[in-house]
């Protein structure tokens, strides 16, 4: 098995130095968090390692200032609008991670340079609903993968897998709470059926839709457009 160790401290503060400062609207800094999971996609499609450790200590020194005794004395503590952003890498990595490793699917990302108004929470709930609901469904050796992507106004969202698709008479009933395709594989996999619920309630909260494409045994791709102006009211 290919084992690959990252000092997430390092990749961490090179996001946040080599990329402009970004926002949330709860003034939450998600710069370092953008920039740290365009790097570790990065690295997995060039090493294509079996499994990844992520090391991370926000009090501690990178190794860098055992070696380099220059670098140990111009090092400066990390700054509070990088400390923060830290939980949520981890939160994200640890949500994903396991589920993908055990059902031996292959997550992979894209994201161009967006900006929305909205709430990083609910971001990251919707993304991980979608994502995981790609992985759940899926079989060992399938694929999912996420774009995001700006047009115009509209912030698009898109992630497709290659798993066993849905059948047309359950496509109309995928967005209801409580609902599930397979239920069987539902229990194994802990689906409650609210997740594409919470995606949908999520979307029209800011304005937006959320549409699928699905082929039974090919799989399927779900698309959220949320307008960049943010909260509509509804």
């Amino acid at each position: 098995m290919k084992l690959m160790i990252l000092d997430g401290n390092s990749i961490v503060n090179r996001a946040f130095y080599g990329i402009r400062m970004l926002n949330a609207p709860d003034g939450t800094p998600t710069n370092a968090v953008y920039g740290f999971l365009t790097i570790f996609q990065r690295i997995l499609e060039l090493e294509q390692p079996q499994a990844v450790c992520v090391a991370f200590d926000v009090h501690a020194p990178t190794f860098r200032h055992e070696q380099y005794a220059p670098y140990k004395a111009q090092r400066k503590p990390m700054p509070e609008e990088l400390r923060v952003q830290v939980p949520v890498l981890k939160e994200v990595l640890d949500c994903l991670a396991p589920q993908a490793a055990s059902c031996e699917v292959e997550i992979s990302g894209e994201c161009q340079g967006v900006c929305l108004q909205a709430s990083l929470k609910q971001m990251r709930e919707l993304l991980l609903n979608l994502m995981s609901n790609g992985i759940k469904y899926n079989h060992p050796g399938g694929h999912v993968w996420t774009k995001i992507r700006q047009e115009k106004d509209v912030v698009c969202i898109e992630v497709k897998d290659d798993g066993v698709g849905i059948e047309p008479e359950d496509q109309k009933r995928i967005f209801e709470r409580f609902f599930r395709v397979d239920k069987g594989r539902s229990r194994k996999m802990g689906g409650t059926g609210l997740g594409l619920s919470i995606v949908k309630h999520i979307a029209a909260y800011y304005g937006g839709s959320v549409s699928l494409e699905s082929t039974p045994g090919a799989g399927s791709t779900f698309r959220v457009e949320i307008p960049t102006s943010g909260i509509s009211g509804q």
